[in-house]
């Protein structure tokens, strides 16, 4: 949503320095050009500079990842996604932010949000369990983490191949919480 604003003012900008730029050439004197339109003029040109990095930057995978707030942890057996996982939530216990891990080896076939309520040992629905763990986010200003390791184990892909969507569409109106999962 910032990319489309920071072209916009990058071309205002530009449209800007250009005018400034033409009134100077057409008011020339024949003298020194005035030290302080030269400034104005550097200065335009070094913000349109940030802009364009700022719109490239947001243009990346990182930042797509983080507007969707859904991460997807992809290799082969061994590489360490488990370990990275279980690290970052010990982690995110540390500093105080909510965190849920589930395994998906524990998942069966049948409706997602209920096996992992039960595990969790919540009842109520996936919605109000959300609103709860957006709350609780929220209230210590730190985004919670819901982890899913390796969703291709147990049910796997059989599992995952008709809820992936719905699952990751419960996450949208919770703004405080990353989805992350890992196969």
């Amino acid at each position: 949503r910032w990319t489309p604003l920071a072209e916009l003012a990058k071309g205002h900008v530009s449209l800007l320095s250009t005018a400034i730029h033409d009134d100077r050439h057409a008011n020339a004197t024949g003298g020194t050009p005035d030290s302080n339109l030269r400034n104005r003029i550097q200065g335009f040109s070094l913000l349109v500079s940030a802009v364009e990095r700022l719109t490239r930057l947001w243009s990346t995978r990182a930042f797509q990842a983080e507007a969707a707030r859904a991460i997807l942890l992809q290799g082969t057996g061994g590489t360490g996604k488990s370990h990275l996982c279980a690290r970052e939530a010990e982690l995110a216990v540390t500093e105080g932010r909510p965190v849920v891990l589930v395994l998906g080896q524990q998942l069966r076939a049948g409706a997602i949000w209920p096996q992992i309520l039960q595990r969790l040992g919540v009842h109520g629905t996936h919605e109000t369990f959300l609103h709860a763990l957006d709350s609780a986010a929220e209230s210590c200003d730190k985004r919670a983490l819901f982890m899913v390791d390796a969703l291709n184990e147990g049910a796997g892909s059989g599992l995952w191949r008709n809820e992936l969507a719905s699952f990751l569409e419960a996450f949208a109106p919770y703004r405080n919480i990353v989805c992350i999962l890992s196969c």
